[in-house]
């Protein structure tokens, strides 16, 4: 196997992907980046891709994985998230005046495209987390830590679900045109304290 780092051949040992990865891990251990991509013979791997494939058996492709910093990473997605919060927000918006016209179908649409953006915020935040040295058990918004924001959302995911699950129109519309709006300034506060970290 020929295997390209950041485009520079080098020489990984591993007889599995998750070997060559644990050894490029170590040799980036001193520069502070980590690998973000893995291609295979030219074609890159999705998330759920590399998964599958961590633990099979590498033969003679072609393997080139491409490292970024992790707080430039992280800085990037979170200001990208940013304005997608905006779009969850319009979308709530939206959905609560469809469900005060009782267009339900039109209005569980963008409801499900505002929960997919909060989905892929908590997520980015957890991972955001784990890739960085922030503190997000100390760093609060509005006299609410952000651990707690994070443990929160979850729950306010599960309470629109219920909602819909029980058909509850009422009640999706108030939350979603009274609650979430103080849900998304908080979660645009916490975005911009943890961008503010990469800045000191």
């Amino acid at each position: 196997m020929v295997i390209y780092l950041d485009d520079q051949q080098v020489q990984l040992g591993g007889e599995d992907l998750a070997a060559v990865l644990g050894a490029a891990k170590q040799k980036l251990a001193d520069s502070g980046r980590v690998v973000v991509e893995v291609a295979v013979d030219g074609k890159t791997l999705t998330d759920d891709e590399l998964g599958s494939q961590i633990h099979c058996a590498v033969g003679s492709g072609e393997f080139r994985l491409y490292t970024a910093n992790p707080n430039d990473l992280v800085r990037s997605t979170l200001e990208l998230l940013l304005g997608q919060l905006d779009k969850a927000r319009q979308y709530q918006s939206d959905a609560a005046e469809r469900l005060h016209r009782d267009e339900r179908n039109e209005a569980m649409s963008l409801i499900s495209r505002a929960m997919d953006v909060w989905l892929q915020t908590q997520q980015a935040v957890v991972h955001a987390v784990s890739m960085t040295d922030i503190d997000i058990e100390t760093m609060g918004v509005d006299g609410v830590l952000g651990k707690v924001l994070i443990d929160q959302l979850i729950d306010q995911l599960k309470s629109l679900r219920d909602m819909i699950k029980f058909g509850d129109s009422v009640a999706l519309a108030d939350a979603l045109a009274y609650e979430w709006p103080q849900i998304a300034d908080r979660w645009q506060k916490l975005l911009l304290k943890i961008i503010e970290q990469f800045d000191q």
